[in-house]
């Protein structure tokens, strides 16, 4: 693979060589697991769960150190829905994701930290022709840097009339992130250092739209 030889000087100044090597490998697991219990009454209850996970062995340099750095991630979720005569659905779902990084042949700390994500999504068709929708996200990072937003609460919601014949139609108004608080964090180890990277998009809006 092809990786970057880095100098860094006291002063911060830092110099970039391309460098081929070999011994850099990854794997990475994707699984899921689905079930549709009976119905209990009026209710129709179901369940998913989903795991992913990711190995890597890198390759690195900095001032003329050679290490690898060995991170194992992985993000466990779990969703409930619950289905009231198709009038309403309910689906809270939680992950979590733990990450651990080491080194080899440098004598760099160990980093690991854990990050949660809950969100609750509400459907709820009524009266006839109209559908209301209530998204909401806690994201919770607790590692990043001084300075940075480690939580945020995002909210959402929206209304919609179906129109024309068949209803082949539909009027919605949405607010997106109805608490002004869109923002993401990023929290991860790589070569010799750790990277906070915080991303804002646009924040609280209105929308009207047809299709």
């Amino acid at each position: 693979s092809l990786v970057r030889g880095r100098s860094v000087s006291a002063e911060g100044a830092e110099v970039t060589t391309p460098i081929n090597r070999n011994g850099r490998h990854t794997a990475n697991l994707n699984a899921s697991i689905s079930k549709v219990f009976k119905k209990h009454g009026d209710w129709v209850f179901s369940e998913n769960t989903r795991i992913n996970g990711s190995a890597g062995h890198n390759f690195f340099e900095v001032n003329n150190q050679d290490g690898y750095q060995n991170t194992v991630a992985i993000t466990v979720a779990q969703e409930f829905s619950a289905n009231w005569k198709d009038i309403i659905e309910l689906r809270p779902d939680y992950s979590i994701s733990p990450a651990v990084t080491r080194y080899q042949f440098v004598d760099f700390k160990s980093s690991s930290y854990i990050t949660d994500d809950a969100n609750m999504a509400i459907d709820l068709h009524l009266p006839r022709k109209m559908t209301w929708n209530v998204n909401y996200a806690y994201i919770y990072n607790p590692l990043v840097a001084q300075g940075f937003q480690k939580s945020t609460n995002l909210l959402s919601l929206s209304v919609a009339r179906s129109i024309q014949k068949n209803d082949l139609g539909e009027i919605r108004l949405s607010c997106y992130d109805l608490l002004n608080q869109a923002i993401s964090t990023y929290h991860y180890a790589t070569e010799n250092t750790i990277n906070d990277i915080q991303n804002q998009s646009v924040r609280r809006y209105l929308s009207l739209s047809y299709s």
